[in-house]
């Protein structure tokens, strides 16, 4: 098992920090770039919705990025600490397709994230947002 975990500020800038965590792990795990993108993709869409409607921009709030890798899954947990707020249940009432053709803005990244996602669970932990999210991996 190959495992990391970074603990950030909720503040945009510091997601440079979270980059080079997945470079690491991504080496380390021996991952395949399309799941290297993956990861990218999942964790930038979780942090940044926490920075900017979590936070409403930057705080010293913690975030909290594990990365496994175990007989070929990837498990990401991400953890903040922003108010209580389930963006799976939010994802899972996105009507995908009506997003796109009317051209509504929000909701539609969280979404596609999940949609990356073989599983994905949710819970608030002793004040925090607790997201755990497993993928196929291709290594």
């Amino acid at each position: 098992m190959i495992r990391r975990h970074r603990e950030v500020q909720a503040k945009i800038l510091s997601f440079n920090e979270i980059l080079a965590l997945i470079d690491d792990f991504s080496a380390a795990a021996s991952l395949a770039n399309e799941d290297c993108h993956k990861l990218t993709l999942i964790v930038e869409e979780l942090f940044t919705n926490t920075v900017r409607h979590g936070h409403g921009g930057d705080s010293d709030s913690p975030v909290g990025v594990t990365l496994e890798s175990r007989d070929g899954k990837l498990k990401v947990v991400y953890e903040d600490a922003a108010p209580e707020y389930d963006s799976l249940a939010a994802a899972m009432s996105t009507d995908i397709s009506s997003t796109v053709n009317n051209l509504k803005v929000g909701g539609l990244g969280i979404a596609l994230t999940f949609a990356l996602a073989e599983s994905a669970q949710y819970a608030y932990v002793e004040g925090r947002n607790r997201i755990v999210i497993t993928l196929s991996g291709r290594t």
